[in-house]
């Protein structure tokens, strides 16, 4: 079965318009002009979690992409490149059981079971 990535011979996305170029490797977070090489600071988030991921062994680039493309083929599709990194990690996350769904939102315990929300500003 084709998954929405796979879209070898498929038609219906137009004609190819002649090759694009490169794009330049991110070397820092913040090009010569002083702009962020990301989009948002949220997309920034995601790119050090993903290199975390990897570091650490909870696991690899193939993993995470295999969960990201298992996606519904209209989200997957409809998706920015992040949202859909997002998206795999939350899958991944779940079938391996590193998701709680008891946590309250916005409250985070660290590991001695201290609260960031205790004081209600969700400052640490």
């Amino acid at each position: 079965m084709s998954r929405p990535n796979d879209v070898g011979g498929a038609q219906g996305f137009g004609a190819l318009a002649g090759a694009l170029p490169p794009d330049p490797p991110i070397v820092a977070a913040y090009g010569p002009d002083g702009r962020s090489a990301w989009g948002a600071d949220w997309q920034a988030r995601v790119w050090a979690l993903i290199a975390v991921l990897g570091m650490n062994g909870v696991c690899s680039a193939s993993e995470l992409r295999d969960a990201e493309e298992r996606a519904d083929p209209g989200a997957f599709l409809a998706s920015s490149y992040y949202e859909r990194v997002v998206g795999g990690m939350e899958r991944l996350f779940e079938e391996r059981g590193l998701l709680s769904d008891t946590a309250d939102a916005g409250d985070t315990a660290d590991a001695d079971g201290r609260s960031d929300a205790a004081d209600g500003t969700g400052d640490a």
